[in-house]
């Protein structure tokens, strides 16, 4: 049996190449590492700008319809300060009526986003209007109604719950109670807002095919929605637990900036929501722009 002699050992001119090219991989790879990071980080800083500069969009588009239904609000409050001044000429002279009913129709013409200017007696029946067909219809068991005559303040200004009025219309109203001569409650004066005004503000504001603009009463009734979904019609209920309105209610912010899954459409949404209740006003609830993407 023959016995190979040992293999000697590699010489240096040939494990030297090995080594270079051993050296080029780990280089080679390394800097496929950094350029990877690299790609991830300028991915990230992409997103994180895309994210911003759309939060910084939804923030504007909120804020503009904010502004606008505070400045509505205000005219409203107004022309319902100055209507309850001469409501109670309407409620005791029948010769005042016709007067107030000019009054009425003059201000409902001039007043932007307003559909009905109403003044109701003790009783809760309508006595005066600018829509004749009202006129002497009892409205006592309506929620405004109620409120105002249940816990009545000459401060404050009460906004009803979304309803549909006798006419079929959705809608909410605002509302002042007429101060008697001893500071009771002798009556109410409102006014009906025009939810196809509220709409047609929320077109106004361009927001993109992407975007949705929202108006939602304090109690968590969606009054509006642009643009319209058969999955969140008028009147849908949309503060159940972990919405993004409860969430933003919850807070106790007046504005908020969230993301999340909304139950309202079923996809992933970046949310801003701001309420919209000024301190001059002291209204019973707010109302809650949402600016959606």
């Amino acid at each position: 049996m023959t016995i190979s002699p040992p293999l000697a050992p590699e010489s240096p001119q040939f494990s030297a190449p090995k080594r270079a090219y051993l050296v080029q991989w780990l280089v080679l790879i390394v800097a496929l590492i950094l350029l990877g990071v690299q790609l991830t980080y300028d991915q990230f800083q992409i997103h994180q700008q895309i994210e911003g500069e759309a939060k910084s969009r939804l923030e504007n588009h909120s804020l503009v319809v904010v502004e606008e239904l505070e400045r509505r609000l205000k005219s409203i409050n107004v022309v319902l300060e100055k209507l309850r001044e001469s409501a109670l000429l309407s409620l005791t002279h029948s010769d005042g009526q016709a007067t107030a009913t000019r009054e009425l129709t003059t201000l409902t013409q001039a007043l932007e986003g307003v559909r009905t200017l109403s003044v109701f007696d003790l009783s809760g029946t309508m006595i005066n209007s600018n829509r004749k067909e009202l006129v002497g219809k009892n409205f006592a068991q309506r929620e405004y109604f109620q409120t105002a005559l249940n816990h009545p303040n000459p401060d404050t200004l009460y906004l009803s719950e979304p309803f549909i009025t006798v006419l079929g219309v959705y809608t909410i109203t605002a509302g002042r109670m007429v101060i008697g001569p001893q500071g009771e409650f002798a009556g109410m004066v409102t006014a009906t807002i025009d939810s196809e005004s509220l709409g047609q503000l929320l077109k106004s504001i361009h927001a993109g095919k992407e975007t949705s603009l929202s108006i939602t009463h304090g109690i968590g009734k969606l009054v509006v929605l642009v643009p319209e979904q058969k999955s969140a019609p008028p009147g849908l209920l949309i503060s159940s637990p972990g919405s993004f309105f409860q969430r933003h209610i919850n807070s106790g912010q007046t504005v908020s900036l969230m993301s999340g899954i909304s139950a309202t459409v079923n996809s992933e949404r970046l949310m801003s929501m701001r309420s919209v209740q000024p301190p001059a006003l002291h209204m019973t609830a707010p109302l809650v722009v949402g600016a959606a993407r």
